[in-house]
């Protein structure tokens, strides 16, 4: 019986790669932020895809998100990230992990953001890994990723990141970690509207483009959406904001798969 949990837990971990849900982990994609229109609501894609835009954060911050997806304890998925601006830059830490029990894979991030002058800004992020395999054993690695976030108008933001510098690998039959470049534009003509364009190419796999909208019609809420390739997916959700604390839903709906819903909470301080 135990032998057949395994196998059925390693199945479902296999369709999940192969799926590319867009949650973080060594060979899928990492977490797809929303292009949400408020500040604090940008960490989330800093620590996965750009430190450079750790330098847009202006208070401190507290992000975590959790999910089953298809609503299965085998594929749990989660994160812990935070932000604290400081006279010398901001820093950034996280920890994100994927599975169970059986199969797990962690990473730990700290980075830290530096204004290059008033509408520049430049990021290095160091990614621990770890991965997990009752039984079997498991294995760790360090890569560093590095980013920068350039402000051309007052309503024209560039972004371009790059993740794995170090070509580093895993595992004593030395796997490659994923090696992302991502660069995005986002113009955001109003204070309740952004639009975001975005490219992203791992190194061995095709390129993805993502086109996303964010729209806050009250101070209190905020609905965004995202439309991305490599496989055919969309993302909708929706944040409400209390004071300093805003709460999350996201659904990811895939052209095969079922709905994965993923919910989030966030301090502002």
């Amino acid at each position: 019986m135990c032998f057949i949990r395994r196998g059925v837990i390693l199945l479902c971990v296999s369709i999940f790669c192969m799926a590319d849900i867009g949650y973080s982990a060594f060979e899928r994609q990492r977490i797809q932020a929303l292009p949400w229109n408020t500040n604090d609501l940008s960490l989330v894609s800093a620590l996965a895809n750009n430190p450079g835009r750790l330098q847009n954060m202006d208070r401190a911050v507290v992000a975590s998100g959790y999910t089953r997806i298809f609503n299965q304890k085998a594929l749990q998925s989660g994160y812990l990230y935070s932000a604290l601006p400081l006279s010398f830059g901001t820093v950034g830490l996280g920890v994100d992990f994927f599975g169970n029990q059986e199969y797990a894979e962690s990473q730990y991030m700290a980075g830290i953001a530096r204004q290059w002058n008033e509408n520049g800004a430049f990021g290095l992020l160091i990614r621990a890994f770890s991965l997990d395999i009752s039984n079997y054993g498991n294995a760790n690695s360090l890569a560093i990723d590095a980013g920068t976030s350039w402000r051309i108008t007052e309503s024209l933001q560039w972004e371009l990141g790059y993740g794995n510098l170090t070509q580093s690998t895993i595992g004593r039959s030395k796997e490659p970690l994923p090696q992302q470049i991502f660069s995005a534009v986002e113009y955001s003509p109003k204070d309740y509207l952004s639009t975001r364009l975005s490219v992203v190419h791992d190194l061995r796999y095709p390129v993805r483009y993502r086109a996303g909208v964010g729209y806050a019609p009250f101070t209190w809420i905020e609905f965004a959406a995202l439309l991305s390739t490599e496989p055919v997916r969309a993302q909708i959700g929706t944040t409400i904001t209390w004071k300093m604390i805003h709460v999350q839903y996201t659904a990811t709906i895939h052209s095969v798969l079922p709905v994965t819903h993923r919910f989030g909470l966030l301090f502002g301080f």
